[in-house]
């Protein structure tokens, strides 16, 4: 195959990837050998297309044991990757719920944050910031998961529209993903507790990621 055809399969096998396609199905696909496939993957990789640990989450657990899948599954690049995740999941949702309830609201301590943040949220808030010894930040920057979960509830008729039908059309089960997830984020944020993240963690919040909203 000319090199220039071997470049332009790099970002479709990226997107494959990304869809859950195992690297065996794009060998199919594309009508090649495993290792020419592996070779477009670790481009993809090298061109930060896509991460080691989505190439191992494409193959089904059962077969994840595979000798071929050993540098894109180690520990080390499993928990940097869902650290990466979860942090982006609470970034995204925490400016999205802000940036919504400010264009439903209004700007300043009058519009948004208290006519949309429940009070034991804003209480909460201000005596986190009393105690921060460092640089006090504004008081929504002090919300964690939990908080957040909060102002979904009450303000769900506000916010709902950005998240996908399995959550718009059921609040329950965001709430309760979102508990989830907070159990999962303290396993990757307290290591020295001893529990470790498993395959199913990792599957659970690769999905969640997939179906937050970013910022409008």
């Amino acid at each position: 195959m000319p090199y220039s055809d071997r470049l332009w399969r790099v970002p479709e096998t990226a997107e494959l990837i990304k869809k859950g396609y195992t690297p065996s199905a794009i060998s199919a696909q594309f009508r090649v050998g495993l290792n020419t496939v592996y070779s477009y993957i670790d481009r993809a990789i090298g061109e930060s297309l896509i991460r080691r640990s989505d190439v191992y989450f494409s193959v089904p657990p059962e077969r994840r044991g595979h000798p071929s899948l050993e540098r894109y599954g180690t520990a080390k690049i499993k928990f940097g990757d869902l650290y990466d995740d979860v942090r982006e999941i609470e970034l995204r949702l925490h400016n999205y719920i802000r940036a919504k309830l400010v264009e439903h609201y209004g700007k300043g301590e009058s519009g948004w944050w208290r006519q949309a943040v429940p009070e034991v949220v804003r209480v909460k808030c201000f005596e986190r910031r009393e105690k921060d010894a460092d640089s006090p930040c504004p008081p929504y920057s002090y919300t964690d998961l939990i908080d957040l979960a909060r102002i979904l509830d009450s303000q769900w008729s506000v916010l709902k529209d950005a998240f996908p039908t399995c959550y718009s059309s059921n609040k329950k089960a965001l709430l309760a993903d979102l508990n989830k997830f907070n159990r999962v984020r303290n396993k990757v944020m307290h290591p020295v507790r001893g529990v470790v993240p498993t395959d199913e963690d990792f599957d659970f919040v690769r999905r969640l990621h997939e179906n937050v909203p970013q910022n409008t």
